[in-house]
């Protein structure tokens, strides 16, 4: 849980830098940190339904249920953890005292994982797509 609260906060430094009239820069970086991690898992589970497993029609359509409800599930469960039950607040104290002086590391940390992830996403796809795989 470390980790998701780091990459939150570093999330949450990075969309602080665009000025809004409403503070909403911790709705924003809870809901691209669902969609960041269901990108993650979804990338796991493509790699490893191309690379291991062979499934059937029944079983690819299983596969896309699944991966709409990770997402789905992943955005309810961030939405109440960071959200609802105010953890927001604790998360950006506590990384604030640690990382005050560092607003520009927050920024890149966040960055490069928005970059990695979508990279490794479109990796992913182009192999696939190719007909590389196994």
């Amino acid at each position: 849980m470390k980790i998701l609260n780091f990459l939150y906060y570093s999330l949450y430094t990075l969309s602080k830098s665009i000025k809004r009239e409403k503070a909403i820069d911790h709705i924003i970086a809870c809901n691209f940190l669902s969609m960041m991690v269901s990108t993650n898992i979804f990338m796991i589970a493509t790699t490893i339904k191309f690379f291991k497993i062979e499934f059937s029609n029944a079983g690819l359509f299983f596969f896309n249920v699944f991966f709409f409800s990770i997402f789905i599930i992943n955005y309810l469960l961030f939405k109440k953890y960071f959200i609802k039950k105010k953890n927001n607040i604790w998360i950006i104290k506590i990384h604030e005292q640690k990382y005050l002086n560092h607003p520009i590391l927050m920024k890149t940390i966040a960055t490069a994982y928005i970059v990695s992830s979508i990279l490794g996403f479109y990796l992913i796809a182009i192999y696939i797509a190719n007909g590389t795989f196994g």
